[in-house]
């Protein structure tokens, strides 16, 4: 019988669907961070990791011959011209394994963390100066900022989905969770504002403010680098009242 019980499912089901639109992956495990603690999303593997990532003479044709060639890397990136290239090493099919960069003129790649993470996606910056790794197996995820440069992660946060480089670099755009709890149960623990994150500051700025009735979500971002967001209301299957940030 389709009791207003099974409905009030249903419109839950419905309305966490477009948290998922940028989040890039999803998996049968569940790992969670609210403050972005790379810590808890580390994946235990008993996979034993080939280590012949090694060329004599390092151009760019043949380090993407040797990356394109190894069956355990994925999320190739190349950056800067094609001088430097980013990629994940572990298990394509599950999506996990540990972050490395490896700079045309360098006969090995260097290894950002020897642990390894559930990584869906690495996000390059507009000027190629940092990558945004997108990590985690639910909704609720972790960004994590490395330095192209130092060939360190910097900073790490947590968010709701995946994030947004404004043009210059200086900041990211990416929804994250607050302390007001929604006015029906779904799989995060609070409603979803809108921020801006400060690379350089680490300063988090509020855009928009979820509530107990909405949350907001971001769509995308176009060829200006604008981006466009909905605010959604729980009680609603559709997204309401379009926004958009300029910069």
């Amino acid at each position: 019988m389709f009791n207003a019980t099974n409905k009030l499912k249903l419109i839950t089901i419905i309305i966490i669907l477009p948290l998922l639109i940028n989040t890039g992956c999803s998996y049968n495990k569940h790992m969670e961070s609210k403050e972005g603690d790379l810590d808890s999303v580390v994946v235990t593997s008993n996979s034993e990791h080939e280590e012949n990532l090694h060329v004599i003479n390092s151009t760019y044709e043949n380090i993407n011959e040797k990356v394109q060639k190894q069956e355990d890397i994925y999320g190739i990136t190349w950056l800067s011209e094609e001088s430097i290239v980013a990629f994940v090493k572990g298990n394509p099919d599950e999506w996990y394994g540990q972050m490395y960069i490896w700079q045309v003129g360098e006969t090995e790649p260097t290894l950002i963390d020897d642990k390894e993470y559930r990584i869906c996606e690495l996000i390059p910056s507009p000027d190629h100066q940092y990558f945004l790794a997108d990590i985690g197996t639910s909704i609720q995820r972790i960004g994590s900022i490395v330095s192209i440069e130092d060939k360190v992660t910097i900073d790490t946060f947590g968010c709701i989905g995946t994030g947004f480089w404004s043009p210059d670099s200086e900041w990211l755009i990416f929804g994250q969770l607050s302390d007001i709890k929604p006015k029906i149960d779904i799989e995060l623990d609070g409603t979803v504002d809108l921020v801006k994150y400060n690379i350089k500051t680490k300063e988090i700025i509020v855009l928009e403010e979820g509530t107990s009735d909405y949350y907001f979500t971001l769509i995308k971002q176009v060829e200006d680098g604008t981006i466009i967001y909905a605010k959604a209301y729980y009680e609603s299957d559709e997204l309401d009242e379009e926004g958009k940030i300029h910069f």
